[in-house]
């Protein structure tokens, strides 16, 4: 996971948030956590979201392309992080 700038806020927070992926898709869209800066944070199972004739594959990173899979663990930044559901068809 790439870093964006460096954040002199020792205690600063970064939002994470996750999203649909696909207008198909029924659930809470935009749920966000808040992580400490530098921390790890292990990605969740999408749970909270459905796709009828789909099946979950992993969440797309905004910041880097990359679709990291649910229990996966990353390293936070300090840039805000969003998260889209990539789904296959079953």
């Amino acid at each position: 996971m790439k870093k964006s700038k460096k954040n002199p806020d020792p205690n600063a927070k970064t939002k994470i948030s996750f999203h649909k992926g696909n207008p198909g898709a029924v659930g809470e869209d935009g749920k966000i956590f808040e992580v400490k800066s530098g921390e790890t944070f292990t990605l969740p199972a999408a749970d909270f979201f459905n796709l009828e004739g789909g099946e979950f594959k992993g969440w797309k990173c905004s910041l880097d392309g990359k679709v990291y899979g649910a229990g996966e663990a990353i390293n936070v930044g300090d840039a805000d992080l969003k998260f889209s559901a990539e789904w296959k068809t079953v």
